[in-house]
């Protein structure tokens, strides 16, 4: 891990370039690029939070129908970030990543829209196919932003600690922008005057105005102020590195299992409250809501954690202790005390996690001369979103025919005890174990750096 020392900074052809935004423009930098991971932790949080139960609960889906469509429509999704990784190895140097973020945000919002846009009753078939179109649609429009996005943190700066304060802005901005999309089902109640079919187009459509602004804002104010010489490879010859790179496979592993359970554990939760705890659906709400500001709280120690633990150790501890409550909340008797404690000590894990993670990520995918940033930055930020995309599909249809599979009926007031026993599992024992997994992967990460090997 290169550090941000003067004697570094005095080897670096343009020392601005290397350190990236002057200290007066570093906040409103610092700022806006969180406004990426806010407008996707909206669309995010909406999606992996209540578009299965709304598709459920209200569209009246099948869970194995909502698990088809979640995971065909994200894997489509896989082969648009592959896409734009290399269209963003191909570009010039001052426009690799902005333009995406300028243009694909409109797209973005409009198909988040969409996405949660009821059909009149009666035309079920219609709707399950709408459904999948308009997800399709998000995917691929959040497959123009997401990797354009990731690859901006190295070409802001290549300052570790700066690094470090992006990051920490981007996972504030995403727990900000979950915390955002738990309004929507107490808002559609409101906008619909208890109907909730009528009140959801209102409340998201809000949701993506509010994207909208977010994305322009972030495309005006960050910009790209790392160079490196354009002899970007193919695609074949970057997968072919990637493969080899085992900094680049160990913190993308550990990524994977860590959105596997966050897919699992919010998907979930609005089931959980509802059918395991016996309370309304609000409870659900609030308890995603508590697992935000924990998150909220834990990125914010993110700087200090690292100040006592190296930053590939801060990975696997906050990572298995992450996954520790929620396994202890499995082993005990369904109640809302346990199941607050869990959430809210779960979440400040997480939310160091998070922070340390990308930081990790952005010195993984590259290597060399100080103020030059990797040619082939495309190629292992889409791969990496494309991976962890499909570890969002994996984590969604383990939900749906988790469920499916203990028998759950959609809209049903009361669920038989195996339905119930099942989305425990999903709620508490899947999750678990896989933020236990993104923890211990760490465990490979070399303990040379990158760039002292080379």
């Amino acid at each position: 891990m290169r550090e941000p020392t003067d004697a570094s900074a005095s080897r670096n052809p343009s020392r601005e370039a290397a350190e990236g935004p002057g200290r007066g423009s570093r906040w409103p930098t610092i700022l806006s690029y969180g406004l990426g991971d806010f407008s996707i932790g909206v669309m995010w949080g909406a999606v992996v939070g209540y578009l299965m139960y709304f598709l459920t609960e209200v569209c009246l889906l099948t869970a194995r129908e909502v698990g088809v469509i979640m995971l065909t429509a994200r894997l489509i999704g896989v082969a648009g970030d592959v896409f734009v990784g290399v269209l963003v190895d191909r570009r010039p140097d001052g426009s690799r990543a902005r333009p995406f973020l300028k243009y694909g945000g409109v797209l973005f919002p409009v198909f988040f829209f969409l996405t949660f846009l009821p059909l009149p009753a009666g035309h079920h078939q219609l709707q399950f196919l709408w459904s999948f179109v308009a997800l399709t649609g998000l995917t691929l429009s959040n497959a123009a932003l997401s990797t354009p996005y990731s690859v901006m943190l190295n070409l802001i700066t290549e300052d570790t600690r700066l690094r470090i304060r992006l990051s920490t802005s981007r996972t504030i901005g995403a727990s900000i922008g979950v915390f955002a999309s738990a309004g929507f089902i107490p808002l559609a109640d409101l906008l619909g005057a208890g109907n909730r079919k009528l009140g959801v187009p209102y409340a998201v459509g809000l949701g993506a105005l509010v994207i909208l602004v977010s994305l322009l804002t972030l495309a005006r104010n960050c910009r790209e102020r790392m160079t490196g010489h354009m002899h970007a490879s193919g695609l074949l010859d970057g997968l072919r590195k990637l493969a080899r790179d085992r900094e680049w496979i160990v913190v993308t592993l550990s990524m994977i299992f860590n959105i596997i359970g966050i897919t699992l554990l919010f998907g979930s939760v609005t089931y959980y409250a509802k059918y395991a705890l016996g309370l309304s659906d609000y409870y659900g709400v609030l308890l995603g809501l508590l697992s935000n500001v924990a998150v909220l709280a834990g990125s914010a120690a993110a700087e200090p954690f690292l100040e006592r633990l190296p930053l590939t150790l801060s990975l696997g501890v906050s990572g298995v202790l992450g996954g520790l409550p929620i396994l202890v909340l499995y082993g005990l008797p369904a109640g809302l005390p346990a199941a607050i404690v869990a959430y809210g000590v779960s979440g400040l894990f997480l939310g160091v996690w998070s922070s340390v993670s990308y930081a990790i990520l952005a010195e993984a995918t590259e290597a060399g001369e100080p103020g030059k940033a990797a040619n082939a930055l495309g190629v292992p930020y889409a791969l990496n979103n494309a991976l962890i995309k499909g570890g969002t599909s994996l984590g969604g249809s383990f939900l749906a025919f988790t469920m499916a599979g203990a028998g759950f009926v959609s809209g049903a007031a009361t669920q038989s005890a195996d339905a119930v026993h099942g989305i425990v599992r999903a709620a508490c024992l899947l999750p678990a174990a896989a933020f236990i997994l993104s923890g211990a992967v760490a465990a490979l990460y070399p303990r040379a750096p990158k760039t002292a090997r080379t």
